[in-house]
C-alpha cells in the first residue's frame, strides 16, 4: 500500500462512520428545536449545534449504554461492509495465459478517489476565496471619522473585545461584516458612516463584535473544513446552514444584552434599514455579517421582540437538553458489532457439510493471524450456485487493530451478508452468503476500511476436488467474446430444450 493510502484510508473510514452519526444528530437537533421552540433561547439553539461539530471531529468517545451509537452501530458497520464488499473479490494470481481473465475493478478505490477529488475541489474554493477576498471587496480603506471611531471604541470596551486589535474599515459591500482570523477587520459599506446615526452605528458594532467575542470566524472555518470532508452528505450541509442562521440569532441576543429594554425595537429598525434597498449579500468563507439572509429577517425581528435582553442566558431547559445530547450523541457503543446480520435464519441451513481446508500459495497469513473454520452448513449438502451457506469459525488478529473478516469466492460471486468488522484479539465469527457464480470459497482478512487482503482460509467439500481456474473461467463465461457470451446466456435462460 502506498504512502497516500496509508494516510487517507483511516480518514476515509472515519468520515464514513461519523457521517452516519451526523445525520442522526442533525435530525435530533431539528426535532428538539421544534419541540421546545418557545423555551429555548437563541444562545441555546446555537449551542445545540456544537454537538454536531464535536460528533464530526471526535475520533473516539467513551462507551455508554444509552448512547445512540448502540442503535446506529449496525447501520454504520453495514455501510463499511458494503464499501468493503465492492472491492475486487478475486485475490488470486493470474490464471494460465491460455485463459483470458477479466480484470476486476476496484470500485472502493474509485470511490475514495471521487471523495478525495471532492474534498480537494472544495478546499481549493475555500483557499481561493479567502485570498481573493480583499480584491472582491474593492480593497479596504481605513475609517478616520471621529464619531465612528469613538462609538467603535466605546463598544469595544463594553464588549471587552480588545485583543487582537480590530481595524475599522469600509469597502464596496452591501452589508457590514467582520473578516480575518489573525487580523480581524470590521468592514462597513462605503459611505455608511455618513448615512447612519450614532445609535445605528452602535447596533452594528455590537453585533459584529459579538461575532469576534464568540469566535464565530474560527468555528466557521472549522465548518468549512468539515463540509469539505462531508461534501457528499446533504444533511451535514443543511445542518451547517441552520447553524449559521442560529449564529446570527445568538449574536443579536448578545448585542441586545448590552442595550436597555427600549432599544430592542430600534435595533430591529436598524436591521430593516440595512436590508432595505440593498442587494442580496454573497456569503463569504471566513466572514460573518449582520444581514447574510434577507429571508430570515422576519424571524430575527420576532426573536428580538420575544427575548429582548434575556435571549443570551442559558435556561435550565437548555442546560438539560445539552447534557442529554452530549450523553447520547457524543458517546460510543458499549460493544462492537461483530457481524452483519442476514435475512436467512440459522434454522434454514439444514445440511451439515463436511469440509477440508487449505491455503493457496499466495494466501499466507501475517505473523500472529489465523482463521479456523469449524462448521459449514447450507441449504444444499454440496456447494453449488443458487444455494446459501453459513460458515462458523474462530479468528486471531494481531497485525491490525481492526479488519474486515469476509467470506468471498475466488473467480466467483457471492451475495450480501459476507462481511463483518472484527477487533484485534481472538474470537468467534459467523458469516453467511449466497453463491451467485461458481468459485472457490474462502474466509479472508481485509484492511479496514479497504485494501488488499492479507490471509485466506479456503475450503471445499471433503472428497470433492476443487475445479481448476480454467474450468471456473469457462463455467462463468470469462474469456468469451460478446457473441459467445450472448449465446451462453440465451441457452441458459431462454432455450427450453
Amino acid at each position: 500500500m502506498n504512502a497516500l493510502a496509508v494516510v487517507m484510508d483511516p480518514l476515509y473510514g472515519f468520515v464514513l462512520e461519523s457521517t452516519v452519526g451526523a445525520c442522526v444528530v442533525v435530525c435530533a437537533v431539528l426535532a428538539l428545536q421544534w419541540l421546545f421552540a418557545n423555551r429555548l433561547t437563541p444562545r441555546t439553539r446555537y449551542l445545540l449545534w456544537s454537538v454536531l461539530l464535536l460528533r464530526l471531529l471526535l475520533p473516539w468517545a467513551p462507551a455508554n449504554p444509552f448512547s445512540a451509537a448502540n442503535l446506529i452501530s449496525v447501520a454504520s458497520t453495514q455501510i463499511s461492509a458494503n464499501f468493503a464488499a465492492i472491492r475486487p473479490v478475486q485475490n488470486s494470481p493470474a490464471p494460465p495465459a491460455a485463459v483470458p481473465q477479466a480484470q476486476p475493478r476496484d470500485w472502493n478505490a474509485a470511490l475514495r478517489l471521487v471523495w478525495l477529488a471532492g474534498c480537494a475541489l472544495w478546499g481549493i474554493h475555500v483557499v481561493v476565496t479567502c485570498r481573493r477576498l480583499p480584491r472582491s471587496l474593492g480593497g479596504f480603506r481605513e475609517i478616520t471619522d471621529a464619531r465612528a471611531l469613538a462609538a467603535f471604541t466605546a463598544c469595544q470596551a463594553e464588549t471587552r473585545v480588545t485583543w487582537p486589535p480590530v481595524a475599522l474599515t469600509e469597502a464596496e459591500i452591501a452589508y457590514p461584516l467582520v473578516i480575518g482570523l489573525m487580523r480581524p477587520r470590521l468592514v462597513l459599506p462605503k459611505r455608511a458612516v455618513e448615512s447612519l446615526s450614532d445609535n445605528e452605528l452602535r447596533h452594528i458594532f455590537l453585533h459584529e463584535l459579538a461575532h469576534l467575542k464568540r469566535a464565530d470566524l474560527i468555528v466557521g472555518m472549522v465548518c468549512s473544513v468539515l463540509q469539505a470532508l462531508h461534501w457528499f452528505n446533504p444533511l451535514v450541509w443543511y445542518g451547517f446552514q441552520r447553524m449559521r442562521q442560529d449564529r446570527e440569532y445568538a449574536c443579536d441576543a448578545l448585542a441586545l444584552s448590552h442595550m436597555a429594554e427600549e432599544e430592542a425595537r430600534n435595533y430591529g429598525r436598524t436591521l430593516i434599514k440595512l436590508v432595505q434597498g440593498g442587494s442580496i449579500p454573497v456569503r463569504l468563507v471566513g466572514a460573518a455579517g449582520i444581514a447574510e439572509n434577507k429571508s430570515e429577517l422576519e424571524r430575527r425581528i420576532r426573536m428580538i421582540t420575544q427575548h429582548a435582553r434575556s435571549g443570551y442566558r442559558l435556561t435550565a431547559t437548555g442546560l438539560v437538553l445539552l447534557v442529554i445530547c452530549a450523553a447520547v450523541f457524543l458517546t460510543g457503543a458499549t460493544a462492537q458489532q461483530k457481524a452483519v446480520s442476514t435475512s436467512t435464519p440459522p434454522a434454514q441451513f439444514p445440511y451439515l457439510i463436511e469440509i477440508e481446508t487449505y491455503q493457496e500459495s499466495w494466501s499466507t497469513f501475517r505473523p500472529g493471524d489465523s482463521i479456523q473454520i469449524l462448521e459449514v452448513r447450507g441449504t444444499s449438502p454440496k456447494f453449488e450456485v443458487g444455494q446459501r451457506y453459513e460458515v462458523k469459525g474462530r479468528y486471531k488478529l494481531a497485525s491490525e487493530k481492526r479488519a474486515m473478516l469476509s467470506l468471498y469466492s475466488t473467480n466467483g460471486e457471492v451475495g450480501p451478508g459476507t462481511n463483518g468488522l472484527v477487533e484485534a484479539g481472538e474470537g468467534e465469527f459467523t458469516r453467511r452468503c449466497g453463491v451467485l457464480k461458481a468459485g472457490r470459497l474462502h474466509v479472508s482478512y481485509y484492511p479496514y476500511p479497504g485494501g488488499e487482503g492479507f490471509g485466506d482460509t479456503y475450503f471445499h467439500k471433503k472428497g470433492v476436488p476443487e475445479p481448476s481456474y480454467e474450468e471456473l473461467a469457462k463455467t462463468n463465461g470469462i474469456g468469451l467474446n460478446p457473441w459467445q457470451r450472448a449465446r451462453k446466456l440465451f441457452l441458459k435462460y431462454f432455450w427450453p430444450f
